[in-house]
């Protein structure tokens, strides 16, 4: 639904990374198909997918130390954006500064939205 949030849970061995892995067009699956917002994604490239959003983290989290929070948060969804080219050319925060506010506002940290990550 709208705005859920879920985790994925089981043991070792169970098929978490490899149902990742198809979700994100890395593997294709035997058999079934895989929907994004009713649309059939499953033989889409991970470029597409990218470009409609879907991506993905890793556990060991990488930050810029010497930006802010806020500014961090900029540079995450410049992923989303764009080409590469236009994210390199991009003034400023690209324009991405009203949706990192919203994220600040959502995960209500505002506090620390202006400190830098290595002090």
């Amino acid at each position: 639904m709208p705005g859920e949030i879920f985790g994925v849970i089981g043991p070792n061995g169970s098929g978490k990374t490899t149902m990742f892995n198809s979700v994100l067009g890395q593997i294709t699956p035997d058999q079934g198909r895989i929907e994004l917002n009713g649309h059939d994604i499953t033989h889409k490239s991970p470029q597409q997918l990218n470009q409609l959003g879907v991506g993905r983290t890793f556990q060991t989290l990488q930050v810029f130390g010497k930006m802010t929070v806020r500014d961090n948060l900029i540079v995450a969804a410049q992923e989303h954006q764009g080409t590469m080219f236009g994210r390199m050319f991009a003034p400023g925060d690209s324009g991405l500064g009203a949706k990192a506010d919203a994220l600040i506002d959502q995960f209500r940290i505002r506090h620390v939205a202006t400190r830098r990550l290595a002090s």
